[in-house]
């Protein structure tokens, strides 16, 4: 009988071993003589993007009668049966002024709270030990732990401020946050005279084999990691305009801007400074937490302080924002008149233009000629094309013609959007009128005061009471809220976003104008760093970003680019990709990267293949074959092959009313509630076969996929593949999916922004033209995600894809592969 402390994967710098066991075997020498204590060091699998685990705590009290942990606390005795609790560490903050008010945790007036990184913990990581570690409990509960060092002591759910981590302090924040018995896991309770003691052992020890599997490394990381850490070890110009000045890194697609960024964000976290990085493509996020951890890693033992990164979409990133300010609850009715003015401006304007044309029976009677009209027109704004595009479809869907039914489609037109504007208000503001949510988050930022004023926050207490932590003092003595109060609130939630971070933006051509504004506006211009493309990697918007101006100021950014050479893709694929850019007219330019002292001669391989109805084995054998290359190489299933699928997008209940959507230019669309086809690959292939694992990004409900593992190959829709990279990628239907995109409703409105006009001055792109261009950008969204081979499957070799393919092969590439219809691999 024995108090047993077993350390696992050395030992955190931030804790004191032998206090610590000294401290718990004091503690409990009176009331326990049976306990495993288990200190699991860096815990190396990163189950959550949210946030890494520096420590993982395991208590294990045995379940007999007289062996027992007990604690005092206000609300009397609690029991702690067993507790499975991870520790972060948040260093930076040991000398700054720190209070608790209302509720809420302040560091120097910012409000810090780490609620997201706490859910994100507790419910991955329970996942997690249940689904790998088989951890077979329903009830199972991970309490974590944000221990932010600081010479004061304060207690909040999940949050303890202490200058170090001993067993006494981690007593005193239990007694304050426990108020009854608890356990973490009742497969270590004993139950019907089973001994479930001795199961403690063997499961720590299968959680400890099973993260060392999912936390392996494989070839492509180890590259990067190793590209990264040379780079860092380098002093560059960057590094001398780093938190002076707004720094724009740009380049063509695969040219290494995302690899520029990381190794930014290495040299701002290796001198002890905090990163946040955005993207827009969740399943990169989690690429990118992976890196990150494998970095940190590696530096932290030799930097004495290493920052804390961050890693999330923008989405997520201003859904936050706008929600903490109360901005979600805040926007109704106001926000519904002012999009309806707009609506009736730009018609009156449309109105115009049709019956100055009225004479030209031609173009008002042929709805292709009309779009093109609209599309090419100088004469109008951006949000007037988009509008003015939706109208002429609208005319086409209701089989009526300009020419004699002008009045009745501008009246029905208007009616329907009315409808639909309507129905937003019962739908999630954030999703139904992002670009709405967007710009009140920026009035609030910029002017708190008026923004107080206009939308009579004073008599919101009620809703805002929760969301903004309101106490009586916020109040004045008519019960309404004092604006000076909504102000100092603001000011502490921006602070807590900004929290001393230097900002990383991924893709950033892509940001809308208020995102861009809301992003200087929090963090300043001269803390960002961006990776910039030009229009040929436009996908969210219609128009180029402007990174140089924020709001009419000249941020006077320095400016970067990389060289136009693929670090990625190699020779005989960029070959293809060339070929298909410049046949749809997209400037790709791209050239592939060669060794020093001639050419690279690992050229990469092209696989064609025309079969239209695949079994499983078919697919199964291509994987097989592709992963074998992979894995000779040292790549793991994850690095190895990136498999995308075409989804069909299917209505769940057409009795179901159409929702309105507002799009940038505050014009409505519709939509239905839609779901997508989930991945049906490999099926039916024989149960006993697991050596195929997917991680299925095509599932509906995202929420059940934790972070993907090494050993499972990754299939997606072709909609979330961009910043993706893998050394082989496997495209199915790839012609049905050029097919779907150049019919989407934004394939007509591609490159109509005022920020284009440059590139199409001197040539007219007629609608058909500007749609398979759309298309084609997204077809090659898809190819430059492989990095040695690709594999494109042709479902019809008559389809506009697959006629580029023949053409392509007519050109007689080499290391090109076919595949027949009546073929086999």
């Amino acid at each position: 009988m024995s108090i047993e402390f077993t350390p696992i994967n050395g030992q955190n710098e931030h804790l004191d071993y032998e206090s610590f066991e000294a401290d718990i075997k004091y503690r409990l020498q009176n009331t326990c003589t049976e306990a495993k204590i288990y200190l699991y060091n860096n815990f190396p699998v990163v189950v959550t993007e949210e946030s890494l685990i520096d420590l993982l705590i395991i208590i294990a009290i045995k379940d007999i009668y007289g062996n027992y942990y007990r604690i005092n606390t206000s609300s009397g005795n609690v029991y702690i049966k067993n507790l499975i609790m991870s520790v972060n560490f948040i260093d930076g903050f040991e000398d700054q002024d720190i209070k608790i008010e209302d509720g809420e945790l302040l560091i120097n007036e910012a409000g810090v709270n780490y609620e997201h990184e706490v859910n994100g913990i507790k419910y991955r990581l329970q996942d997690y030990l249940k689904t790998k570690c088989r951890l077979n409990d329903p009830r199972l509960d991970i309490h974590p732990l944000f221990l932010i060092k600081n010479k004061e002591e304060f207690v909040l759910p999940h949050h303890f401020t202490s200058n170090n981590l001993s067993f006494n302090g981690l007593e005193s924040y239990l007694k304050k946050v426990f108020y009854k018995n608890y356990y973490s896991t009742y497969r270590w309770l004993n139950s019907n005279d089973y001994d479930a003691y001795k199961n403690i052992s063997d499961d720590v020890e299968i959680i400890t084999e099973q993260a060392s599997l999912d936390s392996k490394i494989g070839y492509l990381t180890k590259k990067k990691i190793e590209r990264i850490g040379r780079k860092v070890a380098r002093s560059t110009k960057k590094d001398e305009h780093l938190n002076k000045s707004l720094i724009i890194v740009s380049g063509k697609a695969g040219t290494g801007k995302t690899s520029e960024l990381l190794t930014l964000m290495t040299k701002t976290l290796s001198k002890g400074n905090n990163g946040l990085f955005l993207t827009y493509n969740k399943l990169l996020v989690f690429d990118l937490a992976k890196s990150l951890k494998a970095i940190g890693d590696r530096n932290k033992m030799d930097i004495e302080k290493f920052g804390e990164s961050k890693v999330m979409t923008l989405h997520q990133f201003f859904y936050r924002v706008s929600k903490s300010l109360g901005v979600l609850h805040v926007m109704s009715e106001d926000r519904i008149a002012e999009l309806k003015n707009t609506l009736r401006k730009r018609l009156a304007v449309l109105f115009k233009f049709i019956k100055r044309n009225q004479n030209n029976k031609h173009l008002l009677s042929e709805p292709e000629k009309l779009l093109e009209s609209i599309q090419n027109s100088p004469s109008f704004d951006i949000g007037t094309k988009d509008l003015g595009i939706d109208l002429v479809r609208y005319s086409r869907y209701i089989h009526k013609s300009f020419v004699d039914s002008r009045d009745e489609i501008f009246k029905d037109f208007f009616t329907r959007q009315e409808t639909l504007l309507e129905r937003t208000a019962t739908n999630e503001i954030f999703l139904a009128d992002y670009y709405g949510v967007l710009q009140n988050t920026l009035d609030q930022i910029e002017n708190p005061e008026n923004y107080f004023n206009d939308k009579g926050i004073k008599d919101r207490g009620e809703l805002l009471n929760e969301v903004l932590n309101l106490s009586d003092k916020h109040y004045n003595d008519k019960n309404e809220i004092l604006e000076s109060a909504f102000v100092t609130k603001k000011n502490r939630k921006i602070g807590g976003f900004r929290r001393a971070r230097t900002l990383f933006v991924d893709e950033a051509q892509d940001c809308h104008y208020l995102e861009k504004d809301i992003l200087v506006k929090v963090f300043g211009s001269e803390n960002i760093v961006i990776a910039n493309g030009g229009t040929e990697q436009l996908i969210r918007h219609m128009e180029l970003c402007n990174w140089e101006y924020s709001q009419g100021k000249n941020l006077n950014p320095e400016k970067f680019r990389t060289r136009n050479t693929s670090y990625r893709v190699k020779k005989h694929l960029l070959e293809f990709c060339m070929f298909v850019a410049n046949k749809y007219q997209i400037n790709l330019d791209l050239e592939p990267y060669e060794e020093e002292g001639g050419e690279n001669p690992d050229i990469g391989k092209l696989i064609i293949d025309f079969r239209n109805n695949l079994s499983d084995e078919d697919i199964a054998k291509a994987l097989t074959s592709l992963n074998e290359n992979a894995k000779v190489h040292g790549c793991t299933h994850y690095e190895s092959t990136l498999i995308m699928l075409e989804h069909i997008k299917y209505t769940i209940n057409s009795s179901e009313p159409e929702i309105g959507l507002v799009n940038e230019y505050g014009n409505i669309k519709n939509d239905h509630l839609y779901e997508r086809d989930e991945m049906d690959l490999l099926k039916n292939r024989p149960s006993s076969d697991l050596t195929i694992k997917f991680w299925d990004g095509t599932r509906h409900d995202k929420s059940e996929n934790g972070m993907p593992t090494p050993d499972e190959f990754r299939v997606i829709f072709y909609e979330s593949c961009r910043g993706l990279e893998a050394w082989n990628a496997m495209c199915f239907s790839i012609d049905k999916f050029f097919d779907k995109k150049s019919e989407e409703d934004d394939a007509e409105k591609y490159l109509v922004g005022d920020e284009t006009e440059v590139l199409t001055a001197d040539m007219f792109l007629s609608n058909e033209d500007r749609k398979k261009m759309y298309a084609a950008t997204w077809i090659l969204m898809a190819t430059t995600r492989a990095m040695d081979s690709l594999y494109l499957q042709i479902e019809d070799k008559e389809s506009e894809f697959g006629l580029t393919i023949q053409e392509f092969l007519n050109t007689s590439p080499s290391n090109v592969k076919v595949i027949n219809s009546s073929e086999h691999v």
